[in-house]
């Protein structure tokens, strides 16, 4: 099934946040075993993100963002809001877009994402069992931590540390959320049982 292409008029401010199909823009769409471990992880984020957001926040998972101005539709698989308003809009930018895929972060959409104001990042690497986790500073992001299944897991930066799924407190900006267990190996390699 493609995705979906909605028709969202331009907006002020930050745009409009609208629900669409799980695979977002359709490039690289990626295998049903894939599909179905992303689609369980996006489910678990927005999970445990809904558990620990304030009053006057909300998680979406599974949407398209249509920022105004902006670089034209982004589709974050969790994004962490204030409520929105009438038809879906925004009322600031989200603080925290996670993206779930099976490569690696690209600096693509998270340029984007900081333009834009969002103040967290994290990219679940669902091939490596990794969760990047990045704060904007300026314009851009600095990779804060990578948390990941083995905490063998090196990193490139001196900014970076990681650590095991199960002890990652992560702050996203509007609260705190435990990462355990969220990349265990037998998530990553065990097709979905149906």
């Amino acid at each position: 099934m493609g995705a979906v292409r909605l028709d969202v008029r331009a907006a002020p401010g930050p745009g409009v946040l609208r629900r669409c199909c799980p695979g977002g823009d359709g490039a690289g769409a990626p295998d049903a075993d894939a599909a179905g471990l992303q689609h369980r992880l996006r489910s678990e984020i927005a999970a445990r993100l809904r558990a620990s957001v304030p009053d006057g926040w909300e998680v979406s998972a599974g949407c398209c963002w249509h920022p105004s101005p902006g670089p034209g539709t982004l589709h974050p698989d969790v994004a962490v809001h204030r409520a929105l308003a009438d038809e879906g809009r925004l009322q600031g930018a989200p603080v925290l877009c996670v993206d779930v895929s099976d490569e690696p972060a690209g600096p693509r959409p998270a340029r984007a994402y900081a333009r834009l104001g969002v103040d967290h990042h994290w990219h679940v690497d669902t091939r490596r069992g990794t969760v990047q986790v990045s704060v904007r500073v300026d314009a851009d992001y600095r990779r804060c931590e990578t948390f990941s299944s083995d905490s063998s897991d090196s990193s490139d930066s001196s900014a970076t540390r990681s650590a095991p799924a199960g002890s990652a407190w992560v702050d996203f900006g509007v609260g705190i959320v435990h990462l355990d267990g969220l990349l265990l190996p037998t998530t990553l390699t065990t097709r979905p049982s149906g």
